[in-house]
């Protein structure tokens, strides 16, 4: 995902004015009952805004960060889930369906609507936000680029149904020679 700065300040700034997610005492042993089962240190919800400058960069992979590369993209991460679980297993399901992870999908709701608000406020941010991160020219390269690669696919999809088609021919040559 490439960064929108302006938009990336927005939502920090909106994070700190409304403030950390206060978990209840049984949402916090909820958590650490979770980290237990998943053999991680059971410490319990992670409610701290981190700050914004030196924070390291998260891997994996999404079409988000496919469409930053076209339009100015804002993307904002909130606890719904303790530190540590194993993603895409059944704690992280757990969490998200208590008020644990309500209460990250609400503050993350609330912080782009702020940040919204803030853009549709101010023309200037507004202006800056919508700036792309990276200039029109080298997206259009990239583009041309993206279609060659399209197309080699193509063409190479295209050989192996070729191929394939020969080898069922020849197949069935043999066939009638049996």
């Amino acid at each position: 995902i490439l960064i929108n700065e302006t938009g990336t300040r927005l939502l920090d700034a909106n994070l700190r004015w409304l403030g950390p997610i206060q978990y209840t005492p049984e949402e916090e042993a909820f958590a650490r009952a979770l980290q237990a089962a998943s053999g991680v240190e059971a410490r319990g919800m992670d409610a701290a805004i981190g700050a914004l400058e030196g924070q390291e960069r998260e891997g994996g992979s999404t079409d988000v960060g496919d469409v930053s590369w076209l339009t100015p993209t804002l993307h904002v991460s909130v606890a719904t889930t303790p530190r540590g679980v194993p993603w895409h297993a059944w704690p992280v399901v757990a969490a998200g369906g208590t008020s644990i992870g309500h209460q990250g999908l609400v503050m993350a709701a609330k912080s782009l609507a702020a940040t919204m608000v803030d853009l549709f406020d101010d023309p200037a941010a507004r202006a800056d936000a919508q700036r792309p991160a990276v200039p029109r020219e080298r997206r259009t390269r990239m583009k041309a680029s993206a279609t060659r690669a399209r197309r080699t696919q193509a063409e190479d999809r295209a050989g192996r149904e070729r191929a394939a088609g020969k080898r069922a021919g020849i197949a069935r040559s043999n066939d009638l020679a049996v």
